[in-house]
């Protein structure tokens, strides 16, 4: 492993850590030292990956002043 990672397993709270892990990569917006690089999905936490996917397009990006 290289730097920020996680290893997704089954015992983890569903939606926690949906919610945690697009703020990891996303949160820290142009700053790559600081984003989740990897995350690992072990055995059926697998299919959770589509439901981390439309989280992440949920995201607005924008230039860092506009309130939402």
């Amino acid at each position: 492993m290289l730097g920020s990672e996680v290893c997704v397993q089954l015992e983890l709270m569903y939606l926690v850590l949906l919610f945690q892990l697009v703020g990891a990569a996303f949160g820290a917006a142009g700053q790559r030292c600081m984003a989740l690089t990897t995350a690992i999905f072990v055995g059926e936490s697998k299919e959770w990956i589509p439901d981390l996917v439309a989280k992440a397009k949920e995201l607005q990006v924008n230039e860092g002043t506009v309130s939402f």
